[in-house]
């Protein structure tokens, strides 16, 4: 199965099937899931929209609390920060194999220079385990009218923008909603924020910070590159007319090289943007699937 199957089963049903050497079982997971990816095309594209580089069902992006988008800019100053990072890696690892003191001495020097404290990780692992099992937050009556407020205005707002999206681009609406899936995301960052510190009951600001995260992560999401990228009726016009010529170039059932397919359409003087959005909207209405990682086109219908 595809990985995406494995995934969805264990996000909504909490288990995992294995079937292997005659033996099939199922196992329970109930765990957190911190998941990454990268974009489809293998790097970040501003001009093209999130939904256009994500090749996940929105079903199972909605069972995500949280989701970031995490790019690597071009920064000359960052760069340098990172490197200096992973050389560091190095040479303490170095030091540390040839029983030198020299890697608890750059550790405590680091330390120093951050000026901030840390923590051994035992002590982080048993603060966890203690909080996970005693702490049982419930959340006050203010911080769950701030969250139901805040619900209702991202429901409205996300309606909005799908109903835009879609008398834009033909049909074509955001791949995450918001549903109430998402308001028991916020009720599970707001309560854990308060586990954090130990807390029986959830406040505002708790609340308050978990609409910040959402906000940051998930609502960004959503927004990005949606509206922006909407298309122009031209472009609209210009989508079908594609749309009918892969129609009439592959049959039904039928499977084509996408470098063949894309250079036949560019003879025919198509834009090559374009080409990619007219595939990109057949494989959402599930017209053609990718194959053999995405060098094959099949039009399943």
């Amino acid at each position: 199965r595809r990985s995406s199957d494995l995934i969805h089963e264990a996000m909504e049903q909490q288990t995992i099937s294995i079937a292997k050497a005659n033996l099939t079982t199922m196992l329970n997971s109930r765990t957190s899931v911190l998941a990454a990816a990268n974009p489809t095309m293998g790097s970040y594209d501003p001009l093209r929209s999130n939904d256009e580089q994500m090749d996940f069902a929105g079903s199972i992006l909605s069972r995500f609390d949280l989701i970031f988008k995490v790019l690597d800019p071009k920064d000359p100053t960052i760069d340098m920060r990172l490197a200096r990072h992973v050389v560091q890696l190095h040479k303490t690892g170095g030091a540390a194999a040839h029983g030198s003191k020299f890697a608890a001495s750059t550790t405590k020097s680091a330390h120093q220079k951050d000026g901030q404290g840390s923590h051994p990780l035992s002590f982080l692992t048993k603060y966890i385990a203690y909080a996970r099992s005693t702490c049982r937050p419930v959340i006050s009556e203010e911080a769950m009218a701030v969250l139901l407020d805040f619900f209702v205005q991202v429901r409205r707002d996300s309606h909005a923008i799908t109903v835009q999206a879609m008398a834009s681009a033909k049909g074509q609406a955001p791949m995450i909603q918001i549903t109430p899936r998402q308001l028991e995301s916020l009720v599970r960052i707001t309560e854990s924020l308060a586990k954090m510190r130990l807390d029986s009951v959830a406040s505002v600001q708790d609340a308050e910070e978990a609409i910040r995260l959402f906000k940051t992560a998930t609502v960004d999401t959503i927004n990005s590159g949606v509206v922006e990228n909407a298309m122009s009726e031209d472009q609209a016009e210009a989508v079908q007319k594609v749309e009918e010529a892969i129609r009439k170039r592959v049959a039904t059932g039928s499977t084509v090289m996408h470098s063949r397919l894309a250079a036949e359409l560019g003879r025919l003087g198509f834009d090559a943007k374009l080409v990619d959005r007219a595939l990109f909207i057949m494989m959402k209405r599930e017209e053609v699937e990718w194959r053999k990682q995405r060098t094959l086109i099949y039009r399943a219908r």
